[in-house]
């Protein structure tokens, strides 16, 4: 198809008309699954013509975000949908055979909207960010389409059943099972698939075994020189403060949030009676609140760029994780030395002990923390090794062109 007008600063690489669905608006880029959405549907305009159809909050003000948009698209549509319809909605899916997050993020519009563009030639591909926006790219002929998994979220809700308590671990076993076989009929009927680390794709494989499924792996990416530390009146680091960051009531971060306080932060201050740890994030939970109660607990912030440069240490104490943390990504861009679980870290090729300190106990935690709070050219040297390994491993100009790659091959198949 020919492409209409482009973009100010695209330049087209060869013509094809990209569907790309997303199950949240992704803008602005302030959490994970908006960072990597809005950077892969930049990416994907820098090459394509690229209509958005994407799934809101009813009453959610977009105005700013289709601003932004417009100016990476021909076309953005919105799609809102009432959280207690589909609450609603998916606890009936409980007495089908439907995943509980299809019915969640479900709009006959969106759905009608993408089956009339391919339909009607409109869309040459199609790519879906993420498993609950893949089911609206599913029976569409013989149209080329690409799911990004990100994590594999069937492995996901398996784990949070086995940390869960009843009923909550018997429906997420459930949700578990209901995805797994989606993401097998995924596999089978889309062209490529992408995922954020080689352990997410070793879990691919192992779902579509005996067949090898095509998929792709493009990692997680950073800003660099926006999350940089200024330089002339700066921010310097506090002594003692320790920071974390992410979206606070998300189990993962709930769990790492309150192990850390009560398992990690007594033995530093056995060392360090002065380390402070700052939890940094949207709507902290009430079990986050009513446990941490010593902690400097902010919600959300407008930028985590501040708390990240005036803290000697950025931890991410996580136990249950998937992929590449993007919260560990922006902390070593930012220069703050990172001490991670081996969880945290398992998706990127960090050397250790070098790059990151991990510990797995609270012991081990505690102790290398300690160290960092007590050295600063400890801290410096880490900073620096952190920095060089972001620039060369994850800057997102790098990934982008992956993603290129990969419909520049279904375009030549």
């Amino acid at each position: 198809m020919l492409l209409g007008p482009v973009s100010p600063g695209n330049c087209r690489f060869f013509d094809m008309n990209i569907s790309f669905i997303t199950n949240k608006v992704p803008f602005p880029p302030d959490k994970g699954e908006r960072i990597r959405s809005y950077n892969l549907l930049k990416a994907a305009s820098s090459f394509a013509q690229v209509s958005l159809y994407s799934l809101c909050s009813a009453g959610e003000e977009q105005g700013s975000a289709r601003a932004e948009l417009d100016k990476l698209c021909a076309k953005v549509s919105f799609y809102p949908i009432c959280p207690y319809v589909s609450a609603s909605r998916m606890c009936l899916s409980l007495f089908t055979g439907s995943p509980l997050t299809f019915a969640y993020f479900h709009s006959s519009d969106m759905l009608a909207d993408i089956k009339k563009a391919v339909i009607s030639g409109e869309a040459d591909a199609v790519f879906a960010y993420c498993s609950s926006s893949a089911r609206y790219a599913m029976d569409l002929g013989n149209v080329p389409r690409v799911v990004d998994f990100v994590d594999v979220d069937s492995f996901k809700w398996e784990e949070y059943s086995r940390v869960s308590r009843f009923p909550l671990s018997l429906i997420y076993g459930l949700e578990a099972k209901r995805l797994r076989e989606a993401e097998k009929t995924m596999l089978s009927e889309f062209s490529r698939s992408i995922v954020t680390t080689e352990k997410e794709k070793e879990k691919l494989v192992s779902i579509f075994t005996p067949s090898e499924p095509k998929a792709s792996v493009i990692p997680n990416g950073v800003d660099v020189p926006y999350f940089s530390r200024p330089g002339e009146g700066g921010y310097e680091a506090e002594a003692g403060a320790i920071v974390f960051t992410g979206q606070m009531d998300y189990m993962p971060n709930v769990d790492a949030a309150v192990y850390f306080y009560n398992e990690v932060l007594p033995k530093i201050r056995e060392r360090f009676p002065a380390a402070r740890f700052r939890i940094v994030g949207r709507a902290p939970s009430p079990k986050l609140q009513a446990t941490c109660r010593d902690a400097e607990i902010t919600g959300y912030v407008p930028d985590i760029r501040p708390y990240l440069w005036s803290s000697a240490v950025y931890v991410a104490p996580l136990r249950i994780s998937y992929g590449v943390p993007n919260k560990v990504l922006e902390a070593m861009a930012a220069g703050v030395p990172v001490v991670a679980t081996s969880r945290a870290v398992q998706g990127i090729r960090v050397e250790k002990g070098k790059d990151v300190l991990v510990a797995d106990t609270p012991g081990e935690m505690a102790e290398k923390i300690v160290s960092l709070l007590e050295n600063s050219a400890l801290r410096e040297e880490m900073s620096r090794r952190a920095k060089e390994y972001v620039l060369k491993e994850h800057d997102w100009d790098a990934t982008g062109h992956k993603l290129k790659d990969i419909f520049s091959e279904i375009e030549a198949e």
